[in-house]
């Protein structure tokens, strides 16, 4: 019998390895399976930028030589990896929970499309591309009365200079349906040359605006702009709601000083 086996042995090539992967598992590196699903969510993260399949599932063997590597040099007990670990899994958690109540929201109806759209008129038939110089600064009674005391732009960087406030200066190009409504309002009001100014929290923004672009959209553009819009307030809606449910549920402690003045938001980015 010893004789019968290495005699097989001796008949097997030199180096003789296992058979490659198959299946479900698409590539193995060190005996890690590399799967089907792993390249699915490979490709979505990509976002569709036109990757080849073969070149995404390199990247993924790239990553796992690097995670080996980092394995070895024992940054996988590191407490910065961990934290990041702990943060990243809640993040992605959260992020898969709030899409899956996204999928249960109904599409809205013609009528809601219709109000909605009546009640954003900056974002559809009035909506425009406006180009602007901004100024922000810190909201004070003296930063407030300087600002609404100023005839244009220009002379409200001089008075909120002359009572030493920090301001910071900039330009640019917005579009009035990417904006609040309120704060396009604003801007629509402020074509004749007056300041558009807006409190922001803490601070105050002020706007001058220069060229006034309408770009309307109507039609069924317009119904599928505003089907999104709608679809993502009631997502925000659910949301808000789900985390007022969970605070009142929840036993929630925080050091002294470190509670936040008001809960954090829940609305979806």
């Amino acid at each position: 019998m010893t004789m019968l086996l290495g005699g097989m042995a001796a008949a097997l090539p030199a180096g003789c390895a296992k058979p490659p992967p198959e299946g479900q598992v698409l590539a193995q590196v060190n005996g890690t399976d590399i799967t089907r699903r792993d390249l699915a969510v490979e490709t979505q993260e990509a976002g569709g930028d036109g990757m080849p399949p073969m070149d995404l599932l390199g990247k993924v063997v790239d990553r796992t030589l690097l995670a080996n590597a980092a394995r070895d040099d024992g940054i996988d007990r590191t407490p910065e990896y961990l934290a990041a670990v702990r943060r990243n899994r809640e993040q992605l958690l959260a992020d898969m929970y709030v899409q899956r109540m996204g999928r249960a929201i109904p599409a809205p109806g013609p009528a809601d499309i219709a109000d909605y759209i009546a009640r954003h008129p900056q974002a559809f038939g009035r909506r425009a591309m406006i180009d602007f110089r901004r100024i922000d600064v810190a909201r004070t009674p003296a930063t407030e009365s300087a600002l609404r005391g100023a005839p244009d732009f220009d002379a409200a960087v001089g008075q909120l200079a002359s009572v030493g406030a920090k301001t910071s200066v900039s330009a640019g190009t917005l579009d009035t349906g990417a904006v609040p409504a309120d704060v396009a309002t604003a801007l629509e009001q402020a074509r004749g040359g007056r300041l558009a100014i807006i409190p922001s929290g803490s601070s105050l923004v002020a706007y001058a605006i220069g060229g006034y672009r309408p770009i309307p959209l109507s039609g069924a553009d317009a119904s599928a702009a505003a089907a999104r819009s709608l679809t993502l307030e009631r997502l925000a809606r659910a949301v808000d709601d789900r985390l007022r449910e969970a605070r009142e549920r929840s036993t929630i402690r925080f050091q002294p000083g470190l509670a936040p003045a008001t809960p954090a938001g829940g609305s979806p980015s």
